[in-house]
């Protein structure tokens, strides 16, 4: 069966389905709507699963990253603009890397080994506060610790974590500190990574196993 065929198949099961050609245009399958399965590629087929789900707006439905680059740019477009009623729409996603450019929601679950490690909102979950700095050469945590009255630990020799909200006059220290040190400030980040925050998560696991 086509995308087409199986689309409009299962919507004569519902009193009230969604259009099928609404949905294929949504998820970017106008192009291959009659193209036999075998013949669909692996992210056309999952796009086509995720277009059965949408079908109807009470049956839940959720997302891996086993998809072509293109496809979770579709798939987050149809959350956004698909009415909810409701319905909870889950996402499951390996990459944690751009989470917080990605489209909003409204809560996140990390998971480790098929045990829930951590839940809360994206800002719950990056943490306190912080000024993380990459620096063109290695610096003296210690050196700016005593600048900025607060815990500076190295992540790596270039990058630094100050334990501290980000001001004006904070990043004027730490531009004039490296400044002085012969050293300019690469980049400035307030938050940790959602990456940062699992692996750390991942460690205190592992710390908490060998114990």
């Amino acid at each position: 069966m086509t995308p087409r065929d199986v689309l409009r198949l299962t919507s004569s099961y519902y009193e009230a389905p969604r259009d099928p050609d609404e949905v294929m245009s949504l998820l970017a399958l106008t192009s291959c709507a009659k193209t036999p399965w075998r013949r669909l590629s692996g992210g056309e087929q999952q796009r086509t699963l995720l277009a059965l789900a949408l079908l109807v707006d009470h049956e839940p439905w959720c997302w891996t990253n086993r998809q072509l680059p293109s496809t979770p740019k579709v798939v987050r477009s149809s959350a956004n603009s698909s009415p909810r009623n409701g319905r909870e729409d889950a996402l499951s996603d390996h990459d944690t890397r751009t989470r917080r450019s990605r489209a909003p929601v409204d809560r996140l679950v990390i998971m480790h080994l098929g045990r829930v490690l951590v839940q809360g909102t994206l800002d719950e979950l990056a943490g306190s506060p912080e000024m993380i700095v990459q620096s063109s050469g290695p610096v003296d945590p210690a050196l700016l610790a005593s600048r900025l009255h607060c815990d500076v630990t190295l992540d790596n020799p270039l990058q630094l974590r100050c334990a501290v909200a980000s001001t004006p006059e904070r990043i004027a220290v730490v531009t004039n500190y490296l400044a002085s040190v012969g050293l300019s400030m690469v980049s400035l980040r307030t938050r940790a990574s959602l990456e940062e925050r699992y692996l750390e998560l991942i460690g205190d696991e592992r710390s908490d196993v060998r114990r």
